[in-house]
């Protein structure tokens, strides 16, 4: 199974990327070849939540927050979490926060939860 990838406008959003300046190097780098491979993982995944290779990424069903069939929220180490749609045919990577940040993931989410209702991915 392969789906396509893609990132919402809220990818890494100014807060995020504020954020990041404060890391170390080191933090930086585990950060993004975390982000890297969780990607990797659910473009090529069988299942978004079940999947063994994603349990270090310990994921969990995060529609409670808004009304988005297939939204998961990921844990990439202890420094970041991670919310995605993943469906049979792509991966929207909706938004990245720090760890510590967790209500300012949920309101990225519910500000833009029309959008992302209606969201479609680009035809290539």
């Amino acid at each position: 199974m392969s789906r396509s990838y893609h990132e919402f406008s809220t990818w890494q959003d100014k807060r995020f990327r504020k954020g990041l300046e404060k890391l170390q190097p080191k933090e930086k780098v585990r950060l993004a070849d975390a982000l890297a491979e969780l990607a990797r993982l659910l473009i090529h995944c069988r299942h978004p939540r079940q999947d063994p290779e994603l349990h270090k990424f310990d994921p969990s069903p995060y529609d409670r927050v808004i009304n988005l069939k297939n939204l998961y929220e990921y844990r990439p180490g202890k420094i970041a979490r991670v919310a995605a749609q993943v469906t049979p045919q792509y991966v929207l990577f909706i938004a990245v926060i720090h760890n510590h940040d967790h209500e300012h993931l949920k309101n990225v989410l519910r500000a833009h939860e029309s959008e992302l209702r209606s969201w479609v991915p680009p035809r290539t």
